[in-house]
């Protein structure tokens, strides 16, 4: 699943969920996914590792989903909508 990259439409960012549960980040060398599981239908969470300053923090992302079609997602974050496509 990716979106373009704000301010650098030609490319995209975004994330792979595998069916063994592993994920893997698209084009964010700082946000490095490894985990994904859907504790309900409607929530996805996301686990990786933010990279930078020398540092390296383990995160979860708790995504409400909103939208799921054969070629696009939805995802809230709070206020945020976070709308993806399916990367061929």
């Amino acid at each position: 699943w990716v979106q373009p990259i704000p301010g650098m439409t030609e490319q995209v960012q975004g994330f792979t969920l595998y069916s063994d549960g592993s994920a893997e980040s698209v084009n964010m060398a700082t946000l490095q996914y490894t985990q994904w599981s859907l504790p309900e239908p409607e929530t996805l969470i996301l686990y990786g590792q933010s990279i930078g300053n020398g540092q390296t923090i383990e995160f979860c992302d708790t995504l409400a989903k909103a939208l799921l079609s054969s070629d696009s997602l939805v995802l809230h974050r709070g206020e945020l909508d976070l709308t993806y496509y399916r990367q061929e």
